[in-house]
């Protein structure tokens, strides 16, 4: 199916917007760590665009994979973020300052605050951000270009530059990595048929590794320090 450049840029700005509206209110009204279970409006919107074109859901990455594939994809991604972690890193922060991740600093200790992120990084961000990034914003790009490779190619740099701009508050090193880590996360997507569900598993692991390191104090981080 195509779908005009013009329908297809009010539609992810509508999503975006409705995920950005639910994360202030919801970082306002409860707390910052309430934010990315924002992310759900923009599921909402995205389901609503999606239901009110007729179209298939299965089109936007709800559909089955089989587990050997999904196995592949998620170590895959894994090793990734962390070669991206030990080797990237380092070079980006000696030219554009260190990572901010400051904002989970309050984790370190607090089991309630923990299980809290844990349950925000799989709901919010591992399903949320995938529904709305490579689910629904990469195949509206697509769409504009007839589904052609040469459009799938523009739809992954394309939901990468915006995934890294919504982690602004991570720097310019943090947005760097986290462009090229949605890259990934975009060809991973294509790699597995199109199916969401390996890239929402990496996602959510990737996060629970992240969240587990800032409950227990960066012991994860100071062990894998050493390599590089």
């Amino acid at each position: 199916m195509k779908i005009s450049l013009v329908r297809a840029i009010a539609e992810i700005t509508i999503v975006v917007a409705a995920f950005y509206m639910s994360l202030v209110w919801l970082s306002t009204a409860i707390s910052p760590y309430a934010s990315p279970f924002g992310m759900l409006g923009g599921v909402v919107a995205a389901l609503l665009f999606i239901g009110l074109r007729g179209e298939r859901f299965s089109e936007f990455g709800f559909r089955p994979v089989g587990l050997r594939a999904t196995a592949i994809i998620v170590i895959t991604l894994i090793a990734l973020a962390f070669a991206i972690f030990i080797v990237l890193e380092p070079h980006l922060e000696s030219l554009f300052g260190p990572v901010d991740l400051s904002i989970f600093n309050p984790l370190e200790g607090d089991t309630s605050l923990y299980l809290w992120m844990l349950a925000a990084s799989w709901i919010g961000a591992a399903f949320g951000e995938e529904v709305v990034y490579r689910g629904f914003i990469m195949t509206r790009i697509a769409q504009v270009f007839s589904l052609s490779m040469s459009g799938w190619i523009i739809a992954i740099f394309m939901q990468a530059l915006i995934f890294a701009v919504m982690h602004s508050y991570q720097n310019t090193a943090g947005m760097i990595e986290v462009f090229l880590y949605a890259i990934a996360l975009g060809v991973a997507y294509l790699a597995g048929g199109r199916s969401l569900w390996p890239v929402i598993v990496a996602h959510g692991l990737v996060d629970t590794i992240a969240m587990t390191d800032f409950y227990q104090g960066g012991v994860i981080t100071n062990q894998f320090i050493q390599f590089r």
